[in-house]
């Protein structure tokens, strides 16, 4: 019965590809045998931790690593404009996702907290240009550096905030509001205990009133 239950999301929905059957919260689904067991079973959800990890270490190379910053370029310059557009698909599927995540936490009886997530890959300069990493990336069949990237994530940020607002959650957009340091990531998007820990506190910051 927790009081809070807190949602740290966003990197990983931008890449999540829609009608993706793979942690699917919208859709209905008929309880089975093999369903329940598949969601109650700690022998079966050590087995599937198991051949997941080898299948993704071993067979598709997914694993994190640490990036040498010093050998990555930048731009101010997108490779694409219509950033609403591009990602309005996924971007519609996130916000039922979110919205399923708050409606389950308060048949809880908890509250939502739903905190927005960044990559290292832009940063804003104090006179407001977006500055992003110059490498491509596919997305949906167009290229994006970091500078798109960063308008991406700031609709995703925004629908989060949106969808949590609208249910009463405790919003925090930690995306645009910590102040990030160099050596606080180890690759684009996972904190080192040194950016874990700036994290943290501006949580502590934000939330201790409320305990």
């Amino acid at each position: 019965r927790p009081k809070y239950v807190l949602f740290y999301i966003g990197a990983n929905d931008i890449g999540k590809d829609v009608g993706s059957d793979y942690d699917d919260l919208v859709r209905d689904k008929r309880t089975t045998w093999k369903t329940r067991v598949r969601e109650s079973s700690a022998i079966y959800h050590v087995f599937r931790t198991l051949k997941s990890t080898y299948e993704a270490r071993r067979v598709h190379g997914l694993a994190h690593h640490y990036e040498d910053f010093a050998t990555w370029e930048w731009t101010t310059t997108p490779l694409t404009h219509d950033h609403e557009a591009l990602s309005a698909p996924r971007l519609g599927a996130f916000r039922a996702r979110v919205l399923s995540l708050a409606q389950r936490t308060r048949a809880l009886g908890s509250t939502p907290i739903f905190v927005t997530q960044a990559f290292c890959s832009y940063h804003v300069r104090a006179d407001g240009t977006v500055e992003g990493r110059t490498k491509p990336a596919p997305y949906d069949g167009v290229e994006i550096n970091g500078v798109d990237l960063y308008y991406i994530m700031q609709l995703f940020g925004r629908a989060t905030m949106e969808v949590c607002g609208e249910v009463g959650g405790v919003c925090i957009d930690a995306a645009n509001e910590v102040a990030w340091q160099p050596g606080d990531f180890y690759d684009a998007v996972h904190n080192t205990p040194q950016g874990a820990e700036r994290l943290g506190r501006y949580l502590h910051d934000r939330l201790r009133d409320r305990f």
